[in-house]
């Protein structure tokens, strides 16, 4: 009697946990709404930023540039590492086979940056609007706070994630910092594509060092 119980519960518990995650999912990628709003807390804590969703594969603004991750790193007996690919590794990884966890896990650098780096579409409607009146100075003191608040917090998931990969990496040594920076490189358009063109990397934003987080796991 009950192992027929327990069979009869595991699909009813998959079906309700299956549920629960993508309704967040789609109350973190629908219009602003009050449900957003009040939700906003919670949906990001658990979205962020692995099930992170970003849609600039679409139109009007499709991606246009591969984003990664280095890390540079110092260990406790003072040695210092060169700069190490931590996006990269990943995504190779991927190709074999796309329903891997690599397909996520080498997607968590860009989907950070990407919301580092820009503003949420509400927020930047709204400066384009107040930039073209008066008296909106302390508006927009307020997107530029709530914007740098974003920033910090996304800074934060950069370094566990680079902490996590270098704790990988070196699973038998003491890390002691972690210097980060995120480099850009063009995409190739469809026309190009058998163009036989190198396409450099360039540093777009360089993240001073920081001590590794003695909770964070390795990534693997």
């Amino acid at each position: 009697m009950m192992k027929k119980k327990t069979v009869v519960f595991i699909p009813i518990a998959l079906v309700l946990v299956l549920t629960i995650h993508f309704s967040i999912v789609l109350i973190s990628v629908i219009p602003y709404s009050p449900i957003y709003y009040k939700t906003n807390t919670i949906v990001s804590a658990y979205v962020n930023p692995l099930f992170t969703q970003v849609w600039t594969l679409f139109a009007p603004d499709p991606v246009n540039s591969n984003d990664a991750l280095q890390i540079k790193l110092e260990l406790n007996d003072g040695t210092e590492t060169d700069w190490i690919d931590a996006t990269n590794p990943l995504v190779e990884k991927m190709y074999p086979n796309y329903l891997s966890p690599y397909n996520r896990m080498g997607r968590i650098t860009q989907s950070i940056t990407s919301q580092m780096f820009t503003e949420d579409p509400i927020s930047y409607e709204l400066r384009k609007s107040l930039e073209s009146k008066k008296n909106t100075e302390k508006s927009l003191k307020a997107l530029d706070k709530n914007h740098q608040k974003q920033y910090e917090q996304f800074e934060e998931y950069l370094l566990r994630y680079g902490s996590a990969y270098a704790k990988y990496l070196f699973p038998n040594k003491d890390i002691k910092t972690i210097e980060m920076r995120v480099l850009k490189q063009d995409s190739i358009p469809f026309s190009k594509r058998n163009d036989n063109v190198e396409r450099p990397w360039q540093v777009i934003a360089e993240i001073e060092k920081k001590t590794i987080p003695k909770d964070v796991l390795p990534l693997m």
